[in-house]
């Protein structure tokens, strides 16, 4: 056999194991499976002499092996590797991404391990990759007289490739399911989390006109501390706990909740014992199921109530500028240090509004006055704003003021607040500074930090804060791990390496925000020397979205089958009628299997016409022509049961786009009482119809003898006994005539009936 045939015999051998192993990937969901049965069929048909696969570390930071035809020999590999010393030939294929063919490993592999036992064969390293991101690497051996064969480097690449999509499929899979293991987690804590609230929890219904409806949970915090138990919670509204002598404006409360769709406010609760709690109140309104419900959280106050005069009282001139403010006398105080700090002596100028207003810079006036104004409007309970007041030299201090309403009277008005200044002067300075030498970076929408060696923050953006839900001060206290849960502490030293090594990095994992919400991130990392330091510069972009696609799909089927299956009409999604598709059902709900007694398999297996009766279906194509250029049609026809029995449907048929292909949701209502009304109105009209005849020939027919005997009495010669019968038969005719007259009047209704109701 020449050399030729038996390249062409290796070639099937490589292209059969090849396909047994596509065939592998199909059902094969174990990584560690995958790789060892994949190395024993490269092996098996004497294909290759040796196979190997490495898979880098997994979240749980741990390398995976597989062998075939090594033995032993493979255990001081997998300590290199593990100790971060890849071949040249591995990192080679790694870096570029393509094959690397090694003619004679002994010789030109010292480095490797293996390198003894390639003694007159040749080598074959690739990268097993998918979508840019590299699992590891597979290496085979194989005769030297097949080194130059490009199909087989073809075939050996597409495999590799194959690999790389199985295990990034496993590893989506098993992300999937720690997301599920992940909700079902959150869902137990969210309850724990409900029921141990120090603050009171209401879920109550939102009616029309916006006040609140009937208790629907509430948590064991709200029973302790209102003496209710659950049940008897449920059996009211939150208007029953309000105390009546409360004058609090609920309705201007309301407006703010319809506005907002969550506030904050003041109020008392009676206890079941009936005592009086002052409470405060956050209300926050949302949709829930389809009905409009809000969620209340009440805390307790009474402790700050008590302590909130004894506050005021208290403060002296040791904080940074005090100031006060009367609202019912209009007076206001200044502490000596708000005097001081600015470097004026104590009392040098009024204590009023209009001395601050003097003092703020001209740059500031407009924003500062607008902000204060915006307050003094409503006066709620928190004040803030910043603004830049001249010292007593002629120069400029930034100022911070913050206040908070103590003291309302029983309408809630506000009576007096207090505040202070705080000098930010320096902070604003480093804000400049860091606006003027990073404001692209800061300003970036994609979360940006730099990282030193040890894994600690140099400095991190603000899309890197709201993401995370830190304070920028915050993040600079953490260090990696404590973001990043799938590289602990210990594993630092380890990727610096990796990435001084490769230059640029880039890797799918989790980013832990402030409140425990594990959010899936593409990260971008590159390595960067500056000035003798050293750092990891990184951004991070959130995919959630793609990796919860598969979840939210579940949860919104899940809704909208509970949505569809309870709609009173039947519902159908189909196919169009045309040359391609017969009309085939599609999707339907279990008010449509009810009606037809056919199960939602088999109906599945139907088509439109079906369903119809046949003289229904001639007309189905130009029905579905209709729908196609206007978008929506209504008809009326007829359903079969399974049983063969038909009744009269009303069909409103509507055109709709799942994806980029068009169908038709139609909406079916069962008119079999509708139709069986009419025909009762018709046949009472008929009836009406036939009772009006009669009369007219019955008045007929009394008419006719009164004119016969009203004409014999004429010629009566007894004019007093004539007289008499005569005015008889005039007051049985005037009856005839009233009659008469009744009948045209039914005659207007049959004719009303017949043109406002259709009734014939």
């Amino acid at each position: 056999m020449d050399d030729s045939d038996k390249k062409l015999r290796h070639l099937n051998k490589i292209l059969k194991s090849i396909r047994d192993i596509n065939q592998l990937i199909v059902h094969e969901k174990n990584l560690t499976s995958l790789i060892e049965k994949a190395c024993g069929i490269l092996v098996r048909d004497q294909g290759y002499f040796s196979a190997w696969i490495a898979l880098f570390p997994d979240e749980k930071g741990s390398y995976i092996f597989a062998e075939k035809g090594l033995g032993k020999d493979f255990d001081e590999l997998k300590t290199s590797i593990i100790s971060e010393k890849l071949s040249n030939c591995a990192k080679k294929a790694i870096k570029t991404g393509e094959v690397v063919l090694i003619k004679d490993p002994s010789s030109e592999c010292r480095d490797c391990v293996l390198s003894g036992n390639y003694k007159g064969r040749s080598a074959m390293t690739a990268a097993i990759s998918y979508n840019k991101k590299n699992y590891g690497i597979i290496t085979v051996s194989t005769s030297a007289i097949f080194e130059s064969v490009e199909e087989e480097i073809d075939l050996f690449t597409e495999m590799a490739g194959d690999l790389g999509y199985a295990i990034s499929s496993i590893e989506k899979e098993r992300e999937r399911l720690q997301a599920f293991a992940l909700i079902e987690e959150n869902e137990k804590k969210y309850q724990k989390l409900f029921d141990s609230a120090n603050d009171m929890i209401y879920l109550h219904e939102t009616k029309p006109d916006g006040l609140p409806g009937k208790i629907l949970e509430v948590n064991e915090t709200a029973c302790r501390k209102m003496g209710y138990t659950r049940e008897e919670f449920l059996k009211k509204s939150v208007l029953d706990l309000n105390d009546p002598d409360f004058e609090g404006d609920l309705l201007k409360v309301i407006d703010k909740l319809k506005e907002k769709k969550n506030v904050v406010f003041e109020w008392s609760h009676i206890t079941k014992n009936g005592d009086k709690i002052p409470v405060e109140i956050s209300v926050h309104n949302f949709v829930l199921e389809g009905e409009n419900v809000a969620l209340a959280v009440v805390r307790d106050i009474s402790e700050r109530k008590n302590l909130e005069k004894e506050l005021i009282l208290t403060l002296n001139a040791t904080t940074d500028g005090i100031w006060k403010w009367n609202f019912a006398t209009d007076k206001m105080e200044f502490s000596s240090r708000y005097y001081t700090m600015l470097g004026y002596e104590p009392d040098e100028f009024p204590a009023n509004y209009e001395s601050w207003l003097s003092l703020i810079h001209p740059e500031d006036m407009n924003k500062a006055i607008k902000t204060a104004e915006k307050y003094l409007e409503t006066r709620p309970d928190n004040y803030e704003n910043e603004f830049r007041l001249k010292t007593k030299d002629g120069g400029y201090k930034w100022i911070h003021a913050s206040a908070r309403v103590v003291e309302r009277d029983n309408k809630g008005n506000a009576i007096r607040m207090i505040g202070n200044h705080t000098d930010i002067t320096e902070t604003k300075k480093q804000e400049i500074k860091l606006k003027l030498t990073g404001f692209s970076v800061e300003n970036s929408p994609i979360s940006i930090f730099w990282i030193r060696p040890d894994g600690s923050f140099y400095y991190v953006n603000k899309a890197a804060c709201s993401e995370l839900g830190y304070t920028e001060e915050e993040i600079l206290k953490l260090n990696v791990s404590d973001l990043d849960p799938n590289y602990p502490i210990y594993e630092r030293e380890s990727l610096w390496r990796r990435l001084k090594y490769e230059k640029v990095l880039q890797m799918e994992t989790l980013h832990k925000t402030k409140d425990g919400i594990s959010v899936p991130v593409l990260v971008n990392t590159y390595y960067l020397s500056y000035m003798g330091d050293e750092f990891e510069i990184a951004n991070a972009i959130d995919i959630t979205e793609r990796k919860l696609a598969e979840e939210e799909i579940l949860k919104s089927e899940t809704k909208f089958r509970e949505l569809f299956n309870n709609v009173s009409e039947s519902v159908f999604l189909h196919e169009p009628i045309d040359a391609k598709n017969r009309g085939n059902i599609i999707e339907v709900n279990d008010t449509a299997c009810r009606r037809l007694g056919y199960t939602r398999e088999e109906l599945l297996r139907m088509t439109v016409a079906d369903v119809n009766t046949p003289e229904v279906s001639k007309n189905d194509r130009k029905r579905v022509e209709t729908v196609m250029k206007n978008g929506t049609f209504s008809f009326e026809g007829e359903h079969v049961r399974k049983d063969g029995s038909v009744f009269p449907v009303a069909v409103n048929a509507r055109l709709i786009e799942i994806g980029e292909k068009k169908y038709i949701l139609s909406l079916v209502r069962d008119i079999s009482e509708e139709k069986e009304t009419l025909r009762r109105e018709a046949e009472a009209l008929m009836q009406i119809e036939k009772n009006l005849l009669q009369m007219a020939a019955l008045n007929d027919r009394i008419r006719n003898p009164l004119s016969v005997i009203a004409g014999y009495l004429s010629l009566e010669e007894d004019r007093n006994t004539s007289g008499l019968l005569l005015q008889q038969v005039k007051e049985i005719d005037d009856i005839i005539t009233e009659l008469d007259r009744g009948w045209l009047e039914s005659q207007k209704i049959r004719e009303f009936l017949r043109r406002h109701y259709g009734v014939d």
